[in-house]
């Protein structure tokens, strides 16, 4: 099967196109050269994997086309295994751990609370821009402890930045990649020389001494965490309210039972990161073939979350489902890390709209979706918030 993962209507939507995938099995090549993996059980155990490695930093071809970003990204936890992976993480871990999440759980509200009251009652808004961008920046920018003197910027830059990994851009997106980062990178360093860097801040973290990274892999982990947390966490808020907007009764069910782990079905049904790429380090036998040390195997996150072997129904949008286990943050070494301030967000903002508004109806069908075939995100949401 060759794969094109560059229609304009892929981007809008892609899971007609995974639904035709099903034919060739759960894993199989792709005409074009890489290993496609589709199913559930199969993306699982490959994310799982020491057999396949997330570090392509040292391929030229990747490196060419990023330039001066490629080789920052080279130093990011997303790309690295082994030693650095686990020094990197451990450094991070500690302020995204459930207990330290927890504790900001009514800052979150607050935060929410206080956004949701600013917007007009039975108006159109455009929830992205009026709604999730300025909560997720406030709550990375307090994670990373940045100065609030570019708020404005951080977003951009985060949108730029999160093409690092797609492995279908243009000159024009590299471009905005490269300057992006170079600006961030600017911005962090000189926040870092004038000392406004909050301590208790993870950025302060990854540049103290007692981190044992050099200066450079301190700055470049703090890009990556940047786009890491914010675009995709945004993205996340934008694909679920678009899936909640046509199923107003699941909505009520929002509101009638706000469970937290309501979220885990949003995530299942459409996320954010819809491929990840390894880099096959042995070979793999399997009932498609072998996969050869050296080839490429694309796993489809989004695919395999709707994998009707692992889920009846598939494309049905139930909060209510039994036994989500869904695959929107990963597994295994690369999990995300995270996971649990974005669940926080994600819940805490549609549960708030559940309870403050009797249906959020989205007004436009003809929407934008970001063409990337691994960052999924709508440039506009434009709804209205019903009040009777």
């Amino acid at each position: 099967m060759e794969l094109d993962l560059t229609d304009p209507e892929f981007f809008r939507d892609p899971y007609p196109v995974y639904r035709g995938m099903r034919e060739h099995g759960p894993l199989f090549r792709s005409a074009n050269g890489p290993w496609v993996a589709i199913g559930f059980r199969e993306v699982s155990t490959l994310l799982k994997s020491d057999r396949v490695s997330a570090d392509f930093s040292a391929e030229s071809h990747w490196q060419a086309r990023r330039g001066d970003a490629g080789a920052l990204g080279g130093r990011w936890l997303l790309f690295n295994e082994g030693d650095s992976h686990r020094t990197l993480r451990r450094i991070m871990s500690r302020r995204f751990m459930p207990g330290a999440i927890a504790e900001r759980r009514g800052k979150v509200a607050n935060l929410i609370d206080s956004t949701l009251r600013s917007l007009p009652s039975d108006t159109v808004i455009d929830f992205i821009g009026d709604v999730a961008e300025p909560v997720v920046t406030t709550l990375v920018r307090d994670t990373l402890g940045l100065p609030a003197d570019q708020d404005h910027n951080l977003t951009r830059w985060s949108a730029a930045i999160i093409r690092m990994s797609d492995p279908l851009t243009s000159t024009s997106v590299r471009g905005e990649l490269r300057r992006a980062v170079g600006e961030f990178r600017a911005f962090v360093d000189e926040a870092w020389r004038a000392g406004q860097l909050h301590p208790d801040g993870l950025a302060a973290d990854l540049l103290s001494a007692d981190s044992g990274l050099d200066h450079p892999d301190g700055v470049a982990n703090i890009v990556m965490l940047l786009m890491a947390g914010l675009d995709t966490t945004v993205g996340q808020l934008g694909c679920a309210l678009m899936a909640l907007t046509p199923h107003p009764d699941q909505f009520t069910v929002l509101r009638d039972d706000p469970d937290p782990a309501k979220v885990g079905e949003l995530l299942r049904y459409d996320s954010p990161v819809h491929i990840v790429t390894r880099r096959i380090l042995t070979d793999i036998d399997c009932p498609a073939g072998t996969l050869r040390a050296g080839q490429k195997l694309m796993l489809l996150l989004a695919a395999a979350n709707r994998d009707p072997n692992r889920y009846p129904d598939p494309d049905r949008l139930w909060l209510n489902r039994p036994g989500v286990e869904q695959l929107a943050f990963g597994a295994g070494t690369h999990y995300c890390l995270g996971s649990h301030l974005a669940r926080l967000t994600v819940f805490t903002l549609l549960a708030r709209m559940a309870r403050r508004y009797t249906r959020v109806r989205l007004v436009d069908t003809d929407l934008s979706w970001r063409p990337s075939v691994v960052a999924r995100r709508l440039d506009r949401l434009p709804v209205r918030l019903e009040t009777r």
